[in-house]
């Protein structure tokens, strides 16, 4: 029996590897850089646990989320295994063990958070400490494209190279794209040994459906479900508190999950969910990775992701995801296809269990595309479903198109329907939004045999049904209606005070922004439409108050100025960089920093040279030595992110 399979059995009681996980962890131990992407549940960590106890000195372990690292750490120490973490949730006693541990040579794995990689030190120290092995946990936080992104992530690369180790990296998230990214930004574009064990839970049955009082449709999907562990996703953190209370309401054990909770209430969660029986949590992404409960029985998406602006490769995935929602076929065939995986009808989803009535379609998308094309692609569906229907617009009576041969073609069908059409067309990938246009549509390469009489294409019936009179839409949906009426109390009182009309404060429209947003920062509300500088400064903590519910933190004029801007979050690293080298990286140093005016000069300078960092006023040779070239680097790293926007 190899040294591995022994440390299996011995160690974590396993008598047999899963599938993929032998080959990786023989991989990993002897050294050579790894990615592996493995489905959930497919035993990810062993893989580099495993390796860490057959080679020497320590294993240093990123991972994006504290209680995920607290829960492996635990586990590991129940079978024996010398590890830790150093997090910011560690009591002094916690921190003080882990490194008396370091210092004995005793720690075989050490859990840091990627935000650890910005401390000044810490590559000296993991250098200190013997590591001699890294390991990326939930590797796909590198990709700049995705929700789970984390900038720190993109360090690991340089310490990689600082420390000349092995680095194993492994995710369950990595389409084509993001596995290249995952090369590129953590192995230097230089291919490790890649490990690809599919996507497919052949036992997961799949399901979408239009969305129709959600609420509703939530509230009806778990009644069926009742006493089963699970989880719903929703897009903003007040919906998962609205959701959470009406299924409490409703009988069922829930409770709500999100990032702008204390980290106390995070942790009952986290502790609940794990011990907890047929327990509901209702959450935000911010619990998406490191769930590790073996009898969750269903997951529910209440909202697709929300995001103001995307880049091609996002719009891609968008058309994708729409493709698998408005699919014809089997889902598990769509969405395996996606990952470069075949697949067969698996009988285990909505459209297998009923196959979903559809239509020609080829003569309204031929519509649709002439109506972009006669337009230069220049619009978004909005403009071009006024045109289709005939519908005399100002916009379109300004801009001549009601003179084009596509103006009233397609009245035959009213909005609702073609709006369906060309949501169906996004997910065939025959249009996709365009940013540098604004968000028009433009036509794809899939669209032209289409175009030319060449393809036909069927549509799927039952998403274009018409409602018979649609409700009226209300300023702000159910869940930001409490909100929107706190902020509305709260101009009254303001401009009764000041004896100003109530829109002088702010407007209708800002406020409705700042429900619908619910912005968390200084920064973010300076982004709220109808913010300037001077109502940021006269309003802005006022109403952050009543959005977040708890007092914010005075921000210094200086930095207030900066607010909402790119300058802003520069800034901030720039006085992080500031105070940690008071003292220079010895810490004995006599104490030297940096105004806040210098600082401000800096970050909307951005100088690319010692020299033009010597010149700025406030700055000085001394100043330079110490905090020049770690400014400048945080100027290259802020520059190259923007770079990839």
């Amino acid at each position: 029996m190899s040294g591995a399979a022994t440390l299996l059995r011995d160690v974590f009681g396993f008598d047999a590897f899963r599938p993929g996980q032998e080959e990786i962890v023989h991989t990993v131990a002897s050294g050579c850089n790894t990615l592996a992407i493995m489905p959930t549940g497919g035993g990810k960590s062993l893989c580099f646990q495993l390796p860490a106890l057959m080679r020497d000195g320590v294993t240093v372990v990123v991972s994006p989320l504290i209680a995920l690292m607290r829960d492996q750490v635990r586990a590991l120490r129940a079978v024996g295994v010398a590890a830790g973490a150093l997090t910011s949730g560690n009591t002094e006693e916690e921190t003080a063990d882990v490194w008396r541990a370091l210092d004995e040579g005793r720690l075989k794995l050490l859990y840091l958070a990627p935000e650890r990689l910005a401390a000044s030190g810490t590559t000296a120290m993991l250098r200190r400490v013997g590591v001699n092995l890294i390991a990326v946990d939930e590797a796909h936080c590198v990709s700049q494209w995705g929700h789970d992104f984390r900038p720190d992530y993109l360090r690991i690369g340089e310490l990689r190279r600082a420390l000349d180790v092995p680095l194993a990296a492994f995710t369950a998230t990595a389409d084509a794209e993001t596995q290249a990214e995952i090369i590129e930004k953590l192995f230097d574009g230089t291919a490790p040994q890649s490990f690809l064990y599919g996507f497919d839970r052949p036992n997961i049955h799949l399901a979408f459906a239009p969305k129709d009082n959600p609420r509703r449709q939530v509230l009806d999907f778990v009644a069926a479900r009742r006493g089963q562990s699970g989880i719903v996703y929703c897009g903003t953190r007040a919906r998962t508190e609205t959701l959470a209370q009406a299924l409490s309401d409703a009988g069922h054990a829930a409770c709500a999950y999100h990032g702008g909770m204390e980290a106390p209430a995070r942790r009952e969660v986290e502790e609940r969910f794990n011990t907890e029986d047929g327990l509901i949590v209702v959450a935000t992404v911010a619990f998406g990775m490191g769930v590790d409960k073996p009898d969750i029985r269903w997951v529910a998406h209440a909202d697709l992701p929300k995001s103001p602006e995307r880049r091609n490769a996002d719009h891609g995935r968008l058309n994708a995801l729409l493709g698998l929602a408005e699919a014809l076929e089997c889902r598990r065939v769509s969405l395996l296809r996606y990952f470069g995986e075949a697949a067969t009808a698996c009988g285990n989803c909505d459209l297998c269990d009923a196959p979903p009535e559809s239509f020609d379609g080829t003569e309204a998308v031929r519509m649709a595309l002439s109506a972009m094309l006669r337009t230069g692609e220049s619009f978004g569906a909005g403009h071009l479903i006024d045109i289709l229907t005939g519908t005399l617009t100002d916009k379109v009576r300004t801009r001549g198109h009601d003179a084009l041969p596509t103006f009233g073609v397609g009245r035959a069908h009213d909005k609702r329907l073609w709006q369906g059409v060309f949501r169906q067309m996004m997910g065939h990938d025959l249009v996709r939004p365009d940013a540098e246009r604004h968000g028009a549509l433009v036509m794809c390469e899939g669209a032209r045999p289409i175009l030319r009489g060449e393809a036909m294409i069927r549509l799927r019936q039952d998403t274009l049904k018409v409602a018979a009179r649609p409700a009226p839409r209300a300023l702000v949906s159910d869940e930001d209606a409490p909100l929107l009426s706190a902020l509305k109390a709260k101009r009254r009182a303001l401009a009764e005070a000041a004896g100003v009309p109530a829109y002088i404060v702010f407007t209708d429209r800002t406020l409705i922004e700042m429900a619908e947003t619910r912005p968390a920062t200084i920064d973010a509300m300076a982004r709220i439409g109808g913010v300037g500088a001077t109502k940021l400064e006269r309003y802005g903590t006022v109403f952050l108050e009543v959005i977040t519910g708890a007092g914010t933190e005075a921000m210094h004029p200086t930095r207030r100025k900066l607010a909402g801007r790119p300058e802003g979050a520069l800034y901030d690293r720039l006085a992080e960089v500031s105070r940690d080298l008071a003292r220079g990286e010895c810490g004995t140093l006599r104490p030297l920093s940096c105004t806040h005016s210098t600082l401000r000069q800096i970050a909307e300078r951005r100088p690319a040279t010692l020299g033009a960092l010597e010149r700025l006023p406030g700055m000085d040779p001394q100043k330079t030595e110490r905090f020049g070239a770690a400014f400048l680097d945080v100027i290259a790293v802020q520059k190259a992110g923007e770079d990839r926007v």
